[in-house]
Parts: C-alpha cells; structure tokens; sequence
C-alpha cells in the first residue's frame, strides 16, 4: 500500500510540474498554455484581472479640476492628462466620489503643461455611437476588435454589453487600431496593478 501511494506521489509531481491544467486552474503566462482549454483558461485570467482591478492607493491624490466635467491627472512626467469623457474617468476611479477630487484655479492648474488625454483602461470593451463593432482596449491607447462575438462570450459572459463603454466618435481617433482578436491568445496581459502612469510608461 505504501508503494502504491508513494508511485501516486510522484506521478502528481511530476504532472504538476509539466503544468498539467488539472493541478493548475490557469497558466501563469501564455507560454505555459500549450492546449487550446489552457489559452482560454489564461485567456480568462486576463478578464477576471480586469474586473478585480482596484485603483491603486495614492493615484486619487494625482488628481485635480477645475470643475466636475474637467478633470486632470497629474502623471510622472510632470504633466498633467485630461479625461475627455466622464466613462473614460470610472475605468480608472470606478468609486471615486468626484466631489472630493480638489478644484484649483485655471491659473495654477495653467502651470502644469498638459501632455494629452487620458485613454481608456486596458481591457476595457469599448464602442463608438456609429460603429457596430466591439473593441478591446490593449493599453496606450491601443484596441483590437473583438472579431470572434463567441469568444467575446465565453470570456465576459452573456451579459457582455453591459460591459461596453460607449464613447464619442470624436474621440475614437485618439486609438490605434491593431488587428482583431479571433483566438485566446490574441488577447492582452491584463494587470491588476495597472496605473495611468505605467499605462503611458511613465
């Protein structure tokens, strides 16, 4: 009986360590999803990462405006990033309360050089008033189109749209267009300790 548990012993060992998904619920990278059930898993992972996101601690106080439709985010470059769109802002601050972001004077916040617009958050779905397709924000200001709607499910559930920020058709050419996503592993790394900053590598 001993034997026979200690020979079970090993062959768990050594599945575990050719990362069978049996022992491992998702690849920690894509390089380790080696079967088509792995890429979706890890795939999977990358949405589940974006919904836990929390906005990190201190990125409130970066911000500042001179009115609730103005508001700025001070970045590491010493330049201060406009949110053109109130939706684009609740990507990044989701629970902030904008009546406690401090208001400063046109002068003082004049100072500052403004250094462009504050994009959508990775991961994001996003679609515009007169375009029927849906895109994926990848980062920086870049998005893929989700060009397989079955996978769009599949990763986001059947109540998807209730997740698509809608934005103004003025502001869709502040995003670069890179190719589709057909396939799990065509999709973004997602981090849950994203920033602004690191965002625009900053």
């Amino acid at each position: 009986m001993k034997k026979v548990l200690l020979i079970c012993a090993i062959l768990l060992t050594i599945l575990s360590l050719n990362g069978c998904s049996w022992f491992n619920k998702a690849p920690r990278t894509l390089d380790q999803a080696q079967t088509k059930e792995d890429k979706l898993k890890w795939a999977k992972a990358q949405v589940d990462n974006y919904f836990a996101y929390t906005t990190a601690k201190g990125e409130t106080d970066k911000l500042s405006k001179l009115s609730d439709a103005d508001i700025y985010y001070y970045a590491n470059d010493n330049k201060r990033y406009y949110f053109p769109d109130l939706n684009i802002f609740k990507t990044w601050f989701k629970n902030a309360d904008i009546n406690t972001i401090k208001s400063e004077t046109k002068e003082k916040m004049y100072e500052t050089a403004l250094g462009g617009n504050v994009t959508l958050r990775p991961g994001t779905l996003m679609m515009t008033e007169t375009d029927p397709k849906i895109y994926l924000i990848t980062g920086n200001g870049k998005m893929k189109i989700f060009g397989n709607l079955t996978l769009l499910e599949q990763l986001y559930g059947k109540d998807y749209k209730t997740y698509i920020v809608e934005i103004p058709n003025f502001f869709f050419t502040q995003y670069e267009n890179q190719g589709a996503i057909n396939q799990p592993e065509e999709y973004p790394e997602i981090k849950t300790g994203q920033t602004i900053n690191l965002d625009k590598n900053l």
